[in-house]
């Protein structure tokens, strides 16, 4: 072959390959646009069921989380037991508490006394477990805040 006719062999090649493709356009976009529709599909395939294990892990600690909270809740039963042994647990510093604040009280020491007969106050509670001692520790509390009081006005 000539170089001219290499060159007119190669212009005829070139011009029925754009022919063809102004017949056949959309053949290529076609194969992009299958593949394409093919990704989504899949893709939108994928996201119920990344939902339905999100549901479900949301579902088992929802459950995990109701089954301790019924297995460590507290009874009215058990709140009462625990606290009369607070109270009873509390009885004997608050006895402490209010023979010390009677011990201040005769050596005249007020301010000891008021913090004493306090501390019994809170210690003690106010029921027939304790008997008498808490309405001591209320008077003597009263009676130290009393004689404080008097004793600051006379300084």
């Amino acid at each position: 072959m000539q170089p001219g006719e290499q060159i007119k062999y190669k212009l005829v090649n070139v011009q029925l390959e754009r022919s063809s493709m102004k017949k056949n356009p959309h053949t290529l976009g076609n194969r992009e646009r299958k593949e394409t529709k093919l990704t989504n599909i899949r893709f939108v395939g994928a996201v119920p069921q990344i939902l339905i294990s999100f549901v479900a892990f949301c579902f088992t600690l929802i459950c995990l989380s109701f089954i301790c909270a019924t297995s460590f809740a507290q009874t009215p039963d058990s709140v009462a037991e625990h606290e009369v042994q607070r109270r009873q647990a509390a009885i004997p510093q608050g006895e402490s508490a209010l023979a010390r604040a009677n011990s201040a009280m005769k050596a005249k020491n007020y301010t000891l006394a008021h913090e004493e007969f306090r501390s019994a106050v809170t210690y003690l509670p106010d029921s027939v477990v304790s008997g008498k001692t808490h309405d001591q520790a209320v008077d003597g509390f009263c009676k130290s805040g009393v004689a404080l009081a008097e004793a600051r006005i006379a300084e």
